[in-house]
């Protein structure tokens, strides 16, 4: 009974008035008038809107551009199409030297399809080395590194919490370059959005 109370009086509380509380306000006022499908339309609205709160606190973990590169844009999206779906927060780098020119990019998703994928890999070496990838380490994390030193190009995948999962692509890179890059990501910042910390 005291359980219940208590449930009462926190959706009582008056909620601190923001985007997400207005949108739930009015699917709940479409709800009690009965209004099933414009209650669903607001309660999406209130969903993406948190998850464009999320990729804009994953834009943090996003690295500055390293010596002798350019960081060429970024951003983030909730609902992204980027591997099946999510929320995501992205970064792309350039670097020209000479006539060699380099790329590389940085993706943080997470609410995504593919993060079961990878950490049934990860869990089994032999379905790496299958695919061409093999484990390997990018700080405390476990990741995935498939490269290909004639074309040196190639990407790493680091899942983080269990929630999160980060994509480092490069072109025109050596192997050591594709991991300092995953190296400048900022893993903290992504644990502390996966457990919803301020």
């Amino acid at each position: 009974m005291l359980r219940l109370l208590l449930l009462v009086s926190l959706l009582c509380a008056p909620a601190m008035a923001d985007d997400v509380t207005d949108w739930m306000d009015e699917a709940r006022a479409a709800y009690v008038a009965g209004k099933s499908d414009e209650a669903m339309q607001h309660l999406d609205t209130a969903a993406q809107l948190i998850r464009q709160q999320k990729g804009a606190k994953l834009e943090a973990a996003l690295p500055a551009a390293p010596e002798g590169w350019t960081r060429q844009e970024s951003g983030s999206s909730g609902g992204s199409s980027y591997l099946g779906g999510g929320t995501a927060a992205t970064a792309s780098y350039e670097r020209q030297v000479g006539e060699d020119f380099s790329s590389c990019s940085v993706n943080i998703a997470t609410d995504n399809p593919m993060l079961g994928m990878m950490m049934t890999a990860f869990a089994s070496p032999m379905i790496l080395s299958a695919s061409g990838q093999k484990l390997i380490k990018v700080g405390s994390q476990k990741a995935s590194l498939e490269y290909d030193a004639a074309d040196k190009n190639g990407t790493i995948q680091v899942v983080v919490a269990q929630k999160v999962l980060v994509t480092v692509e490069g072109n025109g890179v050596s192997e050591e370059e594709l991991r300092a890059f995953a190296a400048l990501v900022g893993y903290d910042v992504i644990e502390k959005v996966a457990q919803q910390q301020p």
